[in-house]
């Protein structure tokens, strides 16, 4: 069987104790007691778990040109049970075979099979754990009435109860409040919604405040 090899260090200190090399080793000489051919090596080298590791990223965009995966451990693809499983189960989607040569794991067997079924329960767990917590949170966050959510942009009332009296045109008012992450002018959607909120206008676009003469005063931002 033609298969990829990845294999991962972390650390300056693992790299210094060659564990690549080690990783390497024992990788071939699995492939050589089952009879694969290894048609592609990919290595982090000195990348951590928790960040994007670049060799894995690009072995799985390649899975194409090969017929399985092998590494030395499980905790190689990921540092959480939800990491591992999630690129196990990208890896056999593909419809290619994963190899793990610690306890010569092979998920193509019933054993294999059964230890992945017991890492998808835990990874199951953790999504269950992390969904109670966020929901959690959630309900905390209302009782202490708290916003949740993207806040919404809005205009002080009687600033905008101002400026459409003077008859200030949507575009004037937006440039007046900038989104102030991108400092774009606020949309005349957006500014419409909010006179719709106020009772300052219905649904057609119709004012439905009286208006003063244009050159009334009118504050800024």
């Amino acid at each position: 069987m033609q298969i990829f090899a990845y294999a991962r260090v972390s650390t300056e200190r693992q790299r210094n104790r060659h564990t690549i090399k080690n990783q390497k080793a024992r990788i071939k000489q699995y492939c050589k007691d089952h009879g694969h051919t290894i048609n592609n090596w990919f290595l982090d080298d000195g990348v951590s778990g928790v960040k994007e590791r670049p060799q894995l990223k690009a072995m799985l965009t390649q899975l194409e040109d090969t017929d399985g995966v092998v590494v030395t451990k499980l905790d190689r693809l990921g540092r959480s049970v939800l990491q591992i499983l999630e690129t196990i189960e990208l890896i056999q989607g593909e419809g290619k075979q994963f190899l793990c040569t610690e306890k010569e794991i092979d998920f193509t067997t019933s054993e294999g099979r059964f230890g992945f079924q017991v890492i998808a329960a835990v990874a199951e767990l953790e999504r269950s754990l992390a969904r109670d917590r966020i929901l959690a949170g959630i309900e905390r966050a209302r009782r202490e009435g708290k916003h949740l959510g993207r806040r919404e942009k809005t205009i002080p009332k009687e600033r905008l109860r101002l400026h459409l009296q003077a008859r200030t045109s949507m575009k004037a008012i937006g440039r007046l409040y900038p989104d102030p992450k991108t400092n774009r002018p606020m949309d005349t959607r957006t500014i419409k919604r909010i006179a719709q909120d106020y009772k300052f206008m219905d649904k057609d676009g119709t004012l439905l405040i009286d208006v003063v003469p244009k050159e009334a005063n009118v504050p800024g931002n």
